[in-house]
């Protein structure tokens, strides 16, 4: 960031602009980012809050994503109303409760922009105390499109899908640098059934093992980061849910060389 005192200096001494070239090309606009995101929704008229960002950017399901949230005191139906009553203004394709990547379980609206191959919805997540929190998303579907085999080949991380898995989630996550990758899914087998057949695919990757699983959970290390295991039971429901998640941070930078002879 620019010192307050430098950036008026800078400006005190260019009081003329530079001159511009008539052949100069208009400068490009992100296709995606923060910035993108907030001209492509309407602030919402009765929030309590600021919208602030949720990470630098999200992937679920290899959609790379940007992600705001705000609060307001209104429910959820007259949030979805604003909104639906704009998206109407833009002529775009209303999809309902989710979109063909994610189904929300919360009131939300979806739209597609079928010239931009970009998705874009707003959902509303109430609570208990009569707040709502609302999460604005604008998703980037080429990836998908162009690449949809790739994205489904790579959507658990690296992690070896579990045999005896049901309805198995993953979201990537990217703040700053460091990369996190959670894949859940749930199993009749037990917890020690689960920990069991990980020790065996990260002992097959080389993996330094942290935890025997014994408390319900255990981490893999890994060169190229840390994938953590837990696990917690439902007899009531007869399964076992199983959360997966990788931490990737950037390598530290070389060591500079030691001098003398």
């Amino acid at each position: 960031m620019i010192p307050p005192t430098l950036a008026l200096g800078l400006l005190a001494i260019s009081t003329a602009p530079a001159p511009a070239s008539a052949n100069a090309p208009a400068p490009a606009t992100p296709r995606m980012g923060q910035a993108a995101l907030s001209r492509a929704l309407p602030r919402y008229p009765g929030a309590t809050s600021d919208p602030i960002s949720v990470g630098d950017t999200i992937v679920a399901k290899g959609v790379p994503m940007n992600v705001q949230s705000f609060m307001t005191d209104d429910p959820p139906r007259k949030v979805l109303d604003f909104y639906e009553a704009y998206f109407k203004t833009l002529k775009l394709p209303m999809l309902g409760n989710g979109d063909m990547v994610i189904k929300f379980p919360y009131p939300s609206v979806t739209v597609l922009d079928e010239a931009h191959d970009i998705d874009i919805s707003v959902i509303t997540v109430p609570s208990a105390d009569r707040h709502t929190m609302v999460l604005l998303a604008r998703a980037d579907m080429r990836p998908l499109l162009a690449h949809l085999d790739r994205t489904l080949a790579e959507r658990y991380g690296g992690l070896e899908p579990y045999p005896r898995g049901k309805s198995p989630s993953a979201v990537a996550f990217t703040d700053g640098e460091v990369q996190t990758t959670q894949v859940t899914f749930s199993t009749a087998d037990t917890p020690a059934q689960v920990f069991a057949f990980y020790k065996s695919s990260f002992a097959r990757a080389g993996a330094v093992l942290g935890g025997d699983g014994a408390a319900g959970e255990a981490s893999f290390q890994l060169p190229d980061g840390v994938w953590r295991i837990s696990t917690s039971s439902h007899p009531d429901q007869g399964a076992t849910v199983v959360t997966a998640v990788h931490t990737r941070s950037p390598a530290p930078p070389p060591e500079p060389p030691r001098g003398g002879r």
